[in-house]
């Protein structure tokens, strides 16, 4: 790999390191000793990084004591070397261009040695397929992003809370995110908000997916939709969208049995569908890792408003975990990832705790199934519960309520909402005058 580096480009930007602190700032920052493709080359960085952390301007004899103690100095090349290093100095204004080629080449390289142990994992025929190609997806992924993150400043991030805040304010509509299509819960919400893990949890058939739905419908009319079933296949949410926008019985669509007019509204209701921007993966196997990949490329090729995830315990992992709690503790913190790295609000499905299901009780945080980790890793948990259904005395028919447990910016409590049962159907509660 000898070419996959600098010299040139290495020795510019330790010199201008030794002979520049907002230089060498820079390089802290952003880089790491093995960036350098010179072994020599790292260990004098290293040796950088130590004085630099110490708060002390560097100079030769510093930087020559510091490696003297470390017994460094003669590996990477002795005094000599530090001098001509210094006389290899960049100006500030090519630090970016020479900090740029020596990343390129770290990245080369990286992507070099892990083609060679992908490589060899691939002719091993005991290794586990499935786990390999999570594996090597992962690393694939680590390549993309920075090598460093850098903190932002206070007053960049109020600069920019500032403007953001002027721009909303000339909004007509104080909707801030993406809709749900359902009133109240925008109002309570502002819209789902981006970077965002926003879970959705009830009991077996309290309607989960049928409210997923509704808010994909409304968040796919002006923006593009990732919705991954792991439960359902694309035809039936498909046939289900259509149920619930024609107010007939799924199960009649499927046969066929409709009048002239339901056929109408049949087909009316399937050219609204079909002008959304949404995009259905009904594999049953996804990681979070993939998940985030998936929504990646389609973000290569246009905006993603929103991703949905149903549901998030049918997701999988590659390898053992020692629990089942361990596993989804796992898939929690990759949603939550795959909502910050693709800056997008994700809306993720979850099951209740079986013990739930036998509480004649309005659910509560701790019925999230399977890991306290989903409730901290969540900046919404929305739970669904009809009081009607529970056979509350006075619960009116229809009503639904949608149980705000936890919102990390906003209030918790209960937004009503209507339930129409036969056609698995959310819409706005009528409130009275």
């Amino acid at each position: 790999m000898d070419h996959l580096r600098d010299l040139d480009a290495e020795e510019a930007l330790l010199g201008g390191g030794i002979a520049s602190y907002d230089t060498l700032s820079t390089m802290v920052e952003r880089m790491t000793p093995d960036w350098f493709g010179f072994t020599e080359h790292g260990l004098i960085f290293r040796a950088m990084q130590s004085i630099y952390e110490q708060s002390r301007d560097i100079d030769l004899k510093q930087l020559g004591d510091r490696m003297t103690r470390t017994h460094t100095l003669r590996e990477a090349g002795g005094v000599a070397k530090l001098a001509h290093l210094e006389s290899c100095a960049c100006p500030p204004s090519k630090m970016e261009y020479h900090l740029g080629r020596v990343e390129e080449f770290w990245r080369r390289r990286r992507l070099l040695a892990l083609s060679g142990s992908i490589g060899q994992r691939v002719n091993d025929e005991g290794e586990d397929l499935t786990g390999l190609m999570n594996d090597a997806e992962e690393a694939f992924y680590s390549l993309r992003g920075d090598a460093v993150a850098g903190a932002l400043g206070i007053e960049n991030l109020l600069q920019d809370v500032y403007e953001e805040a002027k721009e909303n304010e000339k909004l007509e509509d104080p909707l801030l995110g993406v809709t749900t299509g359902l009133k109240d819960i925008d109002e309570y919400t502002s819209g789902l908000q981006r970077q965002d893990l926003v879970i959705l949890a009830a009991r077996p058939s309290m309607g989960k997916t049928a409210l997923a739905l509704r808010m994909v419908r409304a968040a796919a009319a002006t923006r593009a939709v990732l919705l991954f079933s792991l439960e359902m296949s694309s035809r039936a949410l498909v046939t289900r969208m259509v149920s619930q926008m024609t107010c007939i019985d799924g199960r009649r669509i499927r046969r066929g049995r409709l009048s002239e007019p339901e056929w109408q509204s049949v087909a009316k209701s399937m050219g609204t569908l079909s002008a959304l921007n949404l995009h259905i993966d009904d594999r049953s196997s996804t990681s979070p890792t993939a998940a985030r990949l998936k929504t990646q490329k389609l973000q290569r090729q246009q905006p993603v408003g929103l991703v949905v995830i149903d549901y998030l315990q049918l997701m999988t992992l590659p390898g053992k975990n020692s629990s089942r709690v361990e596993e989804v503790t796992k898939i929690s913190q990759g949603c939550k990832a795959l909502a910050k790295d693709c800056d997008v609000p994700v809306l993720a499905l979850s099951q209740l705790s079986r013990a739930s299901e036998t509480a004649s009780r309005r659910p509560q945080l701790s019925d999230l199934r399977d890991s306290g980790s989903i409730e901290q890793d969540a900046d919404i948990v929305m739970f669904l519960y009809h009081p009607y259904k529970q056979k509350e005395e006075g619960a009116e028919r229809g009503l639904c309520e949608c149980i705000f447990g936890k919102q990390r910016n906003g209030p918790t409590g209960t937004v009503p909402l209507f339930w129409d049962e036969p056609y698995a159907r959310f819409d706005n509660w009528i409130h009275g005058p």
